[in-house]
């Protein structure tokens, strides 16, 4: 084999190696993006249970907005912009009643209190 086919070769080589990339690349982006898709589907966020829902109210009502937020996001499979939609959602379709001078009392929300001490 002589240099000129040599080179030939390895031009036509590169060459075929190029088309071939450029005919796959769409169809490795269509890939990925039925990935990715698939992968928001299974990492769907579980129900919002009534409790942690109650706790996200009484923070509202207190005016913690961002704690309320955290508390979602935190007991929750949901990632802060979901936790913050949720409780937007909470705070816009919620009226909060001033019925009493006093604001409620601070509690830890979700923690052990006496009575589950006692238990164990």
């Amino acid at each position: 084999m002589t240099t000129g086919t040599t080179l030939v070769m390895i031009v036509g080589a590169i060459g075929l190696i190029a088309v071939l990339l450029i005919r796959t690349s769409g169809s490795r982006t269509a890939l990925r993006n039925r990935a990715a898709l698939l992968d928001q589907q299974l990492r769907a966020p579980a129900p919002v249970d009534e409790t942690i829902r109650n706790d996200a109210l009484l923070l509202l009502d207190r005016g913690e907005k961002i704690m309320a937020i955290k508390l979602v996001h935190e007991r929750t499979d949901m990632g802060l912009r979901e936790a913050r939609d949720f409780v937007e959602h909470l705070n816009a379709n919620t009226t909060f009643v001033d019925d009493d001078d006093d604001p409620p009392a601070p509690r830890e929300l979700g923690g052990w209190n006496d009575e589950d001490r006692d238990q164990r």
